[in-house]
């Protein structure tokens, strides 16, 4: 009786999460700005937001293009993971074969909870974009008009720094035979650094450059070396998880990787294991570890202890049951 009252409960806590997390998803399209060429393929980038703490780890987004011309509609499908308070870009590179005017519009997008038992649609609107794909005869105008010089870059795109280049001719960077100076007349184009402090980048002495100096060149801010807790994690990096069980396995892989190094014989399997993410667990077990497992190990990582484990046990047996019905259908095939 307790357990199926456990049960009842977590089934209503895990549809009020779905209802929960639905409406804190928000979502942009974005699409090329210039006109695509028949026959090159381009891409369409859906930028995702979850405004709340609580991760997301499934969250489906549906494509629908239409050709305003003719007719013709492609529904295009892709998926992303998305921690708490972090926004995701989702790219979908499609082929342009069909020239005319496209209208890309999100058609739905859904979410499963953290153990994955409901799906809940998410309210989030989309205003639909156009694509004008022209002709592969357009191309060809157009590439004529701005044919590039015998280095391969457009003429009218290059400038020439101007001074006193010396030219070195020799057998190895050791034995120079000739040497000649030779003065090169600038374009007099402006120097994009001009009234900048960039001292070491100006200088050549790139192997001191300060986070200062980088963000000046960069006209934005230097993104930290942060581990991100996600399915590109590696086991390697379980040491910056908030889980107990992910520093445990990192500090045996880390024993054993130490142990090989001082024995001057370092064991290749465990260096394999300790910089492979975890989405390869789900390719490397030969079945044995599902992706959605994954996902669970992750919410394990984020400090979700819980929920992690409870989505792990879950798809693990979710995983037993497909794998076993995948090898009743291959028998009887």
């Amino acid at each position: 009786m307790f357990l199926l009252a456990f049960v009842l409960v977590l089934l209503v806590l895990l549809r009020l999460d779905a209802a929960y997390l639905r409406r804190q998803v928000t979502a942009e399209l974005l699409v090329p700005d210039k006109p695509v060429i028949q026959g090159e393929d381009f891409t369409l980038t859906v930028r995702l937001r979850n405004r709340s703490r609580l991760p997301i780890p499934a969250l489906v987004v549906l494509l629908n293009a239409a050709d305003e011309w003719g007719g013709g509609q492609i529904t295009l499908r892709c998926a992303a993971m998305l921690g708490g308070r972090v926004s995701s870009l989702t790219p979908q590179t499609i082929g342009s074969d069909k020239t005319g005017v496209w209208s890309i519009a999100v058609r739905g997008i859904t979410l499963r909870d953290h153990l994955g038992v409901f799906t809940a649609a998410c309210p989030a609107a989309v205003q639909s974009r156009s694509i004008c794909v022209l002709p592969a005869a357009a191309a060809g105008k157009a590439k004529a008009e701005t044919a590039p010089d015998e280095d391969g870059d457009e003429a009218d795109t290059r400038a020439a720094l101007g001074g006193s280049y010396e030219l070195r001719v020799g057998a190895s960077s050791t034995d120079i035979r000739l040497t000649a100076v030779v003065e090169v007349a600038g374009t007099g184009a402006p120097n994009p650094y001009a009234g900048k402090h960039l001292p070491h980048y100006t200088s050549g002495k790139v192997q001191s450059v300060p986070d200062d100096e980088w963000a000046t060149l960069l006209g934005r801010p230097v993104q930290q070396g942060k581990v991100k807790i996600d399915r590109n994690m590696t086991l390697g990096e379980l040491n910056h998880s908030r889980s107990p069980l992910c520093w445990l396995v990192w500090a045996v892989l880390t024993m054993l990787l130490n142990a090989s190094y001082k024995r001057g014989k370092p064991n290749l399997n465990v260096m394999f294991q300790y910089n492979m993410p975890l989405r390869a667990l789900a390719k490397m077990t030969n079945g044995a570890i599902s992706m959605g497992m994954v996902d669970g190990i992750v919410l394990e990582a984020k400090g979700f202890w819980v929920i992690g484990l409870l989505k792990v046990i879950v798809e693990a047996v979710k995983n037993i049951i497909l794998n076993a019905q995948l090898e009743s259908r291959l028998r009887n095939s």
